[in-house]
């Protein structure tokens, strides 16, 4: 449906209509028992008017918009990750699908708790549009699959390579001559003032050919000369709610997202599928796609986002082969059969994440990415120097602490060449229904474990010997 006008909100740290020049539709902020209600604070005094200078770069490149504040951070630009979710009730109840948000983190401790946010929204039909951090570091949720992350044209974010392990979407400019106060100036170059400028572009892009969704916009986009550069990275990242038709090996861990039955697959965002056969019913449901199978996907899948494997592979074979060592504690797990590698490797990121490590956690099976893991396919083990680059970027990018690889029994010959100096082996199995743990530092077995279930305590016991052994070798 088109529209004359376009509801846009800005959650940042308020908008100063006296600036402006102009009143804007609606201004609300977020207050301690999280309830959005109507802000009167006096915008003037504010220090920083970064949402003010938002909405003017909003309003000098799409006039007929209409504007509503959510302030959210204050005048430092810190605000609360829980006041993400009132700030977006309030715009979903007030017909708001196209937000600007200013609101980021890197610390990796909050990106599950944003991932989960923002999908609910967007499965609802919200466009979120997030700059990155200027650190350089990801950020969420801009670097999610179904947000429009943004940064601005620069030498730093010109490769596309980094552009992808940071989830940057689109480059758009940032420097804007405005008019505050009747006073002309330039903003200055950085991702905060290229999201409005991108948010206004779709906003106008919305009122000529209604609301679209993401996949939609970046091929609609990428067929036009525009002031703007767009990338598309899709990680399986976007999943609110799944129908599962795919045989996966059964496992205690939980899928970062809800799962319904095929009855309920109107409740669906996304089917996730091992046979080719089941894209038919995607596409008649309008469902995006995972695929954990063995073959390719050769269908164009235009309207949905949708991940295979090959998607993993594609990425990795993006990467030069420049040679990239690891500068980062490596952990290899060695597991028998009738280990649920899924839950191990799920407690062991939690539990190391519980003491403040961000563990890059990694194994070679493409159903991993449900849980929330990282996947290296098998078949790219061989081309090692491209491989060792994709970690080593995707490490860096995500400010990892270290580096839990996981292999089954047999398979260590494959990694070998990847990880030449592992600083920990620790070899799981399942004798008779007893699990035993060994630990090797420098091919020494440090500690035997052993306990009749994987457990929080069976997971601790492993994690504080090799908290140990790599903070010993750190004092060394």
């Amino acid at each position: 449906m088109l529209v004359q006008k376009i509801k846009i909100a800005i959650i940042d740290n308020g908008v100063d209509e006296a600036a402006l020049g102009n009143e804007i539709s609606g201004k609300v902020y977020v207050n301690e028992k999280k309830e959005c209600v109507y802000d009167e604070a006096d915008m003037s005094r504010v220090r920083f008017a970064h949402g003010t200078i938002c909405a003017a770069i909003i309003q000098k490149y799409l006039a007929n918009s209409e504007i509503y504040s959510i302030r959210l951070l204050n005048e430092d630009g810190s605000g609360l990750i829980e006041h993400l979710k009132p700030a977006l009730d309030w715009c979903i109840e007030k017909g708001i699908y196209l937000v600007n948000l200013s609101l980021g983190t890197t610390h990796f401790r909050d990106k599950s708790l944003i991932r989960t946010l923002v999908n609910h929204y967007v499965s609802k039909g919200m466009c979120i549009v997030a700059a990155t951090s200027n650190s350089g570091y990801e950020s969420y949720p801009a670097s999610f699959s179904n947000i429009i992350g943004v940064a601005t044209h620069s030498s730093f974010f010109s490769d596309s390579l980094k552009r992808l392990f940071l989830g940057i979407n689109i480059l758009g400019e940032s420097e804007h001559t405005l008019r505050l106060y009747g006073v002309a100036s330039v903003t200055q170059k950085c991702n905060s003032y290229a999201a409005p400028f991108v948010t206004a572009y779709i906003g106008m892009f919305f009122m000529e050919q209604g609301f679209q969704n993401i996949t939609k916009l970046y091929k609609r986009f990428s067929k036009k000369e525009t002031m703007i550069t767009i990338s598309e990275k899709v990680e399986p990242d976007w999943i609110c709610c799944a129908v599962i038709k795919a045989n996966i090996k059964k496992s205690k861990a939980d899928y970062y997202f809800d799962v319904v039955g095929i009855e309920e697959i109107n409740r669906a965002d996304t089917l996730i599928i091992d046979n080719l056969s089941d894209l038919e019913l995607a596409t008649q449901y309008r469902k995006n796609v995972v695929y954990v199978g063995s073959e390719k996907i050769k269908e164009t899948l235009d309207d949905c986002f949708y991940w295979c494997p090959n998607k993993r592979v594609q990425f990795i074979d993006r990467c030069t082969g420049n040679e990239q060592e690891l500068d980062i504690p490596i952990i290899v797990f060695e597991v028998s059969e009738k280990i649920d590698v899924a839950f191990l490797l799920a407690e062991f990121k939690k539990d190391f994440a519980d003491r403040e490590y961000n563990i890059y956690t990694a194994g070679l099976e493409p159903e991993y990415v449900l849980y929330g893991l990282e996947y290296v396919p098998e078949q790219c083990l061989s081309k090692v120097k491209t491989v060792k680059e994709f970690i080593y970027w995707q490490t860096f990018y995500m400010q990892s602490d270290g580096v839990l690889f996981c292999i089954s029994e047999g398979k260590h010959s494959l990694i070998e060449p990847l990880f030449s100096d592992i600083d920990v082996m620790v070899r799981i199995e399942n004798i008779n229904n007893i699990y035993l743990a060994e630990i090797q530092n420098e091919d020494i077995v440090v500690l035997k474990i052993s306990d009749c279930e994987i457990d929080k305590d069976f997971v601790e016991k492993v994690t504080n010997c090799l908290v140990r052994i790599l903070t010993e070798e750190e004092d060394g």
